[in-house]
């Protein structure tokens, strides 16, 4: 084998690389949370209208990954709305594949409480309560219907609008526009334009606070035909709305900014600056090969070690979580999850031969390693949080901090990365959702400012190999 080739692959069979990167598998391993076999939890949004003596519901039934749940035996007992709590009537039916279910109930028109219960197939029966509020009918330009707030989405909760209408005539109103506002004051915001009842409408509402409420408009036109008033709840910037399973991906990542940078530290220093800081490359340099090229092979070398053992981690957290969590997730979260852990492999075996050069002992290189990785990954938020604080960036609003955070996070290759998964995430999720994990930098922005990382020290480590014994 040429010396060459045999140098650049010499960490390869190097026992300590060896046990790193099977460490790296396990932890990845551990990572991947015990979740319960497939999206938990049952919700249930319920419209209603009034026509001809007639109230008309329509329920959704949908999971926490916001995937519709059939076969859901749903149940309504009605009340008065004096709060007597006596039933005087009751309807029950079962969900379709799509997730909906149409009810009656014949009842003078007025305001009634409603108290219900879901039971999914082979699951727990649980219980919800609703008013329920209708208003006379028009013939001519009345239309009636309720809209609800509903979360979907794999991985981000995204807000959707459940919408039910119809006639007094029992039609649907095909072609009327609903626009929504914050504020209840022009501009209005176009949202959709009504196709069938019921409907699902994605809603470009971003961090919106618990609470806020929300003004929808139904219009023909310059014509107004009713406003509804919707409450936005759950959404929330310190939440991140994010779902069970994406939470749990989330999670993995922070700790894997941890562990990986740790591995490349200590792989870089096995294959390159142990034996340069003790002096044990010297034989190899007395050979006819120039200090930078003796760097360049064993950085290959290195890297090739850490590249495969983050894809084998990588590739048996993906397993695991997406088997724990009932979801197959997009390649493009994980390519964003793979690529990212690679980058930040690179940088720091880059910063283990960089600092190879510019410290003087073993023990000063791996102290020196592990503190950088400890404060690029555990105590970043502490650090920016104690100097933001005295330039006054949390004193404003939510959206300043979370500028503050995402800029600052630029001067660290972790947090960039861990922005670049959530960008995946936000990627894959339904159309129409935008940043409800706050994402302020563009995603060109933090591909650049990543390259830099890696194009950086190794630029440095090769000048500083050629100049510096």
């Amino acid at each position: 084998m040429k010396p060459m080739l045999r140098d650049a692959i010499r960490p390869l069979g190097n026992p300590a690389v060896i046990g790193t990167l099977v460490v790296l598998v396990v932890v990845g391993a551990i990572l991947a949370p015990p979740l319960k076999s497939g999206p938990s939890g049952l919700t249930f949004a319920l419209t209603s209208s009034y026509s001809s003596g007639n109230f008309l519901f329509t329920g959704f039934a949908f999971d926490t990954a916001g995937a519709p749940v059939s076969r859901v035996l749903v149940s309504l007992n009605f009340s008065l709305a004096n709060g007597s709590g006596a039933t005087i009537g009751s309807t029950h039916g079962v969900t379709s594949s799509d997730g909906f279910v149409r009810l009656n109930w014949s009842a003078p028109m007025g305001e009634y409480g409603v108290q219900g219960t879901l039971t999914p197939v082979g699951g727990v029966t649980s219980s919800f309560g609703a008013p329920i509020v209708a208003a006379p009918a028009n013939v001519t330009t009345r239309v009636l219907g309720v809209v609800y707030l509903v979360q979907t989405g794999q991985f981000l909760v995204v807000p959707q609008l459940l919408v039910s209408f119809e006639n007094a005539n029992g039609s649907v109103p095909v072609g009327l526009q609903l626009v929504y506002s914050l504020n209840d004051t022009a501009p209005w915001t176009y949202l959709a334009t009504v196709t069938s009842d019921p409907q699902l409408f994605h809603v470009s509402f971003s961090n919106l606070p618990p609470g806020q409420q929300i003004y929808i408009e139904l219009v023909n036109g310059p014509t107004v035909i009713e406003t509804f008033v919707a409450l936005g709840l759950n959404f929330t910037p310190e939440s991140g709305a994010v779902t069970p399973a994406g939470s749990a991906l989330l999670g993995a990542v922070e700790d894997l900014s941890l562990f990986v940078p740790l591995a490349a530290i200590f792989v870089g220093y096995t294959a390159y600056g142990r034996e340069r800081l003790t002096g044990a490359l010297e034989p190899v340099l007395a050979l006819p090969i120039s200090r930078s090229r003796l760097f360049v092979q064993r950085m290959v070398g290195a890297l090739i070690a850490v590249v495969i053992g983050t894809a084998a981690a990588t590739l048996v957290f993906a397993a695991l979580l997406a088997l724990r969590a009932g979801i197959s997730f997009p390649s493009l979260v994980w390519i964003g999850l793979w690529g990212t852990v690679v980058a930040v492999s690179v940088v720091f075996v880059a910063l283990a031969f960089l600092m190879a050069h510019l410290l003087r002992s073993s023990g000063t290189l791996l102290g020196a390693g592990l503190t950088i990785v400890l404060v690029g990954s555990v105590l970043w938020g502490l650090i920016t949080t104690l100097i933001g604080t005295p330039l006054g960036v949390f004193n404003s609003s939510n959206a300043s901090s979370t500028v503050w955070q995402a800029w600052v996070g630029l001067l660290n290759p972790i947090t960039v990365c861990q922005s670049i998964v959530s960008y995946s995430m936000l990627a894959a999720s339904p159309p129409g959702a935008i940043a409800v994990i706050p994402t302020v930098s563009p995603a060109i922005v933090w591909v650049v400012v990543l390259a830099l990382w890696v194009a950086l020290p190794i630029a440095a480590g090769l000048v500083i190999a050629e100049k510096r014994d």
